[in-house]
Formats: C-alpha cells, structure tokens, sequence
C-alpha cells in the first residue's frame, strides 16, 4: 500500500494531478499505519478517479491490493492513473470535482443535451 500511495504522492507533485481530490489527511501516510479499514477507503476513493477518467471500471479490488495479492490488476489499475495524469485532453478540474461530487462514469463521460447524447467534449 505504501508504495502506491508514495506513487501517488510523487505523481501529484509532478504533473499536479490529481491534486484536491485527496485530503491533507489522506496525503499523510503516516495515517494509514494500522488500519487497514482507512487503507481500503482510501484505494477505493483512487480507484473510482481511475475508472472515472477512463471511461470504464477496471477490474481491481482495494481489499486484495492491500493484501498484496494481484499485483498484474494493480499495475494495470498504476499504468491507468500514470496516462491519465499525462493526458492534457482531459479536463483534470472537471474530473476531479465530479468524482468528489460522488457520481458515476456515465454521468462523466456523457452529456444530455435535448434529445442528444454528447460525449464529453473536455476529454
């Protein structure tokens, strides 16, 4: 867990991204020492950014990464967050806020517009 959450941290200090979307508690990984319950709360918070900004669910699942069982899910789930963090198209405040907001990857990536349907035109 440590190492994704040092991933993270080191991401945000270099592309900005995804900077606001985690609190200053959540940055501190000296909090997530001995729960394992705040460790899972926390991937499940980077997980949904992720699948969010991709369009689609990844198949991961915070408890067993916090187990250490599926690393090749984990990398997937790492290789995700690392192009969405380059990927200039995407309208990172937007994403942010949305996924802040609590709402889905439908809700992201779609637009109802009278009887059209608009893909996000910020990604």
């Amino acid at each position: 867990f440590r190492f994704i959450h040092d991933i993270i941290s080191a991401t945000i200090k270099s592309t900005d991204f995804p900077n606001g979307y985690f609190t200053p508690d959540e940055m501190d990984s000296s909090n997530f020492k001995d729960s394992k319950t705040v460790k899972i709360s926390f991937l499940n918070k980077f997980i949904h950014l992720v699948n969010v900004a991709n369009g689609f669910a990844l198949d991961v699942n915070s408890t067993k990464i916090v187990a250490g069982l599926e690393p090749l899910h984990t990398n997937i789930l790492l290789v995700k967050f690392g192009r969405t963090a380059q990927d200039n198209k995407i309208d990172r405040e937007s994403l942010i806020r949305h996924c802040l907001n609590g709402l889905g990857i439908e809700e992201f990536w779609e637009k109802k517009v009278g009887s059209k349907t608009i893909v996000n035109a910020s990604v």
